[in-house]
């Protein structure tokens, strides 16, 4: 399956967007809306879970989701390019993830944050945004920690 466990809405015919996938259409440029994922066969979603931009290419997988959606409901958006460092990597996003989760009561350690991987740290930085509740982010640090 290609979710994380905490990500109980998903179900097995992927209906709903893995924070996965969410990262790389980031990486992508693209924004894809629910109703363009849904349209697509679970085939092309589960392919869209396996491909990597960082190994495939960006501009590659940027445009097998444009191949995959067209003539689909809904339309991809192109997103701004991502700076480097990814905004999910800088000390800003650490520094709110490490005060939501110590505010939630799970403080993050240097040390974890050093062993987190660049999905994880994209998925945390989600879960950390203004205004979303600590539930998902507290079970997501329970998962990776």
């Amino acid at each position: 399956m290609y979710k994380f466990g905490f990500e109980t809405e998903i179900d097995v015919h992927l209906g709903l967007m893995p924070l996965g996938v969410r990262r790389k259409l980031d990486i992508a440029g693209l924004k894809l809306p629910l109703e363009s994922w849904q349209a697509l066969r679970f085939e092309e979603r589960c392919r869209l879970c396996e491909e990597e931009p960082d190994t495939l290419g960006v501009e590659a997988y940027a445009a097998l989701v444009r191949l995959l959606v067209e003539g689909r409901p809904g339309q991809w958006v192109a997103l701004p390019a991502l700076p480097s460092p990814r905004p999910w990597a800088t000390q800003e996003a650490r520094a709110r993830i490490e005060a939501r989760s110590e505010a939630a009561g799970r403080p993050l350690s240097a040390e974890a944050w050093e062993a987190l991987g660049d999905e994880q740290r994209y998925v945390l930085w989600r879960l950390s945004e203004p205004g979303r509740g600590v539930q998902k982010l507290l079970a997501a640090l329970e998962e990776f920690l």
